[in-house]
């Protein structure tokens, strides 16, 4: 039985395609992380839990980051008893043929926590927006994949980017991408160009890949750039798709690695966030509700307000390290460096930020 997500997130990238073409592209609220739809031939009340049980897999995936994690001995009772975690199911008409989709609706908060719990990590819903240059090669025949060619080779990454969770866009290949951008220098791995080229985007993360035909299989080298992170990694299979499919596979388990929180659920903090260039009433509620958007953050409270500055203690379920993957992500806050009084004589776990105009 094959898993089918809810497009939910993919309606929000296209927007920002066709709108503002070359528009800042910072990282997105991914909905639709708790809901599968799956395929099946009755309302029987049998293969309904079978369905269950199997969409429970999917999300496991989505929300851990861990392709394998079915496999996991720590979750065996969650999906042996995926039942209890359902808010609410539904049927609807299939697409073609007989029978239904099943469309289920998972517990966030109850799942997240018991999963916390044992240990698992947990990957919220703030998830880095992945400009993504994949050039394929096939003998003399070479082709760049953008967010408007090469339809059927989109949509194969965009299911499985869907299936992982996470954000994928593509490059225009215009006028401006093609004056910087050769599938050559994908190919050749001159990625100097193709890092140039993705500055018009401001993409939280940059995924550039190869698949090439080689000796009856379908070879992926792949390099993944977020931040100060790079990584090299490949993908295989028999057939094209089959290569893109664990392309995306690999991207997202790294990301997870980078930033689901290990077992945070019951283990609440304090962190001191030191925010500069505060000076209105309206900035300072600007920064607290851009904090408390993420979904590990418990609460915002004040200390003080003083010379421009916002002093905050934020609980969040979660290190400070977590606390600062987090707002990287975004273009609320910039990292800088304390000035010397600023520093206590005790070092902490303080964090000091820049509001940026």
């Amino acid at each position: 039985m094959r898993i089918k997500s809810l497009p939910k997130f993919s309606l929000f990238v296209l927007l920002i395609m066709l709108f503002s073409p070359v528009a800042p592209v910072h990282a997105v609220q991914v909905d639709g992380l708790f809901t599968v739809q799956m395929p099946v031939e009755s309302r029987d009340r049998e293969q309904r839990l079978e369905a269950i049980k199997e969409g429970m897999g999917q999300v496991l995936v989505r929300v851990t980051g861990d392709g394998s994690i079915a496999q996991n001995a720590d979750v065996e009772a969650v999906i042996r008893g995926a039942a209890q975690y359902v808010q609410r199911f539904r049927y609807l008409p299939a697409k073609e043929g007989e029978g239904f989709e099943l469309v289920i609706d998972f517990d966030e908060t109850r799942l997240s926590k018991d999963l916390a719990n044992r240990g698992l990590p947990v990957w919220g819903r703030e998830r880095p927006a992945v400009l993504s240059w994949i050039a394929v090669s096939q003998g003399s025949k070479r082709f760049m994949i953008s967010s408007k060619g090469r339809r059927a080779e989109r949509e194969v990454l965009n299911e499985a980017a869907q299936d992982r969770g996470i954000p994928l866009i593509f490059p225009l290949l215009d006028v401006e991408d093609n004056n910087k951008v050769r599938s050559g220098d994908i190919v050749g791995g001159f990625y100097d160009t193709v890092d140039e080229a993705s500055k018009r985007y401001s993409a939280d993360a940059v995924l550039i890949g190869r698949v090439q035909r080689q000796q009856g299989q379908w070879v992926g080298r792949w390099r993944l750039r977020e931040g100060d992170q790079t990584v090299v990694f490949e993908s295989e299979g028999s057939s094209l798709d089959e290569a893109l499919t664990q392309g995306v596979n690999g991207l997202a388990s790294y990301l997870a690695s980078w930033h689901a929180t290990q077992g945070f659920s019951d283990q609440a903090g304090a962190i001191e966030v030191h925010v500069d260039q505060v000076n209105s009433l309206a900035e300072y509620l600007k920064v607290r509700d851009y904090l408390k958007s993420f979904d590990a953050v418990l609460d915002v409270t004040p200390r003080h307000i003083r010379l421009s500055q916002a002093h905050l203690e934020v609980r969040m379920r979660g290190s400070a390290r977590d606390l600062e993957r987090l707002v990287m992500l975004g273009d609320v806050l910039e990292p800088r460096v304390p000035e010397y009084e600023e520093v206590p004589a005790v070092p902490t776990s303080g964090l000091y930020y820049r509001l940026l105009r």
